[in-house]
């Protein structure tokens, strides 16, 4: 690797962490990609973030990662919730609740 390269972290998750095919991630900067989504992890105040976001934000700045992707063929976290999205009614069932 030449001098002055910048490599960052990236938590890699799968969708399934996300509460339904259109989350809310709150104030935090995000953007869609094909299989889901990317959300940038800033270090201000947990203030203005989704309950659902918050274990997986706190996480992405306890391992020092810049982004969280969010993939569908990425793997399950097991310390995370997940979800199963239901097409008829519009609230998750959570799936698993780290206990």
């Amino acid at each position: 690797m030449s001098a002055g390269a910048n490599v960052k972290r990236i938590l890699d998750l799968s969708t399934a962490h996300a509460p339904s095919n259109e989350p809310d991630f709150g104030d935090i900067r995000w953007e869609s990609h094909q299989y889901g989504w990317i959300v940038f992890v800033s270090e201000h105040p947990l203030s203005g973030v989704e309950d659902w976001f918050e274990p997986i934000l706190k996480e992405a700045i306890r391992l020092d990662c810049m982004m969280v992707l969010f993939d569908r063929d990425a793997p399950v976290c097991d310390g995370l919730p997940t979800y199963e999205w239901d097409k008829e009614f519009p609230n998750p069932k959570v799936r698993n609740e780290p206990g």
